[in-house]
């Protein structure tokens, strides 16, 4: 069993996301930001997979993302983002490229979308 770090500061989100990521079999530790991530680390829990919103609010919120980003070693990193609209047309956050995330996700999204992106980096880190 695959275990995966999620950090989503939106409750009730963060409670979907684990859901969709549990009956897919995985096991998954969800904590609400990016600090909280980093101490599941100090103390232990080593993650196959990180999740993250990295459309933090607050600079300390992203300097957190940061760093739980750049401590992540080799474990890739899924980089949740919002869309933004400039002029009528979607555009996705650049913040996850600045961070260094090792894919991106866009939200909204599907389940099958957020599992899919889940298992592409899941086989590419086995292969």
């Amino acid at each position: 069993m695959t275990k995966i770090l999620l950090v989503e500061q939106d409750t009730v989100l963060r409670g979907l996301m684990r859901s969709c990521l549990e009956r897919a079999g995985h096991d998954v530790v969800a904590v609400p930001k990016a600090r909280d991530a980093l101490r599941c680390r100090a103390a232990g829990v080593v993650a196959d997979l990180i999740i993250t919103d990295v459309d933090c609010r607050g600079n300390s919120t992203i300097d957190y993302t940061d760093a739980l980003v750049g401590h992540a070693g080799d474990v890739p990193v899924l980089g949740i983002v919002q869309t933004r609209y400039v002029n009528g047309f979607p555009v996705p956050s650049h913040r996850a490229r600045t961070l260094g995330v090792t894919d991106t996700l866009v939200q909204p999204f599907s389940n099958q979308a957020f599992l899919g992106a889940v298992d592409r980096l899941l086989v590419a880190r086995t292969a």
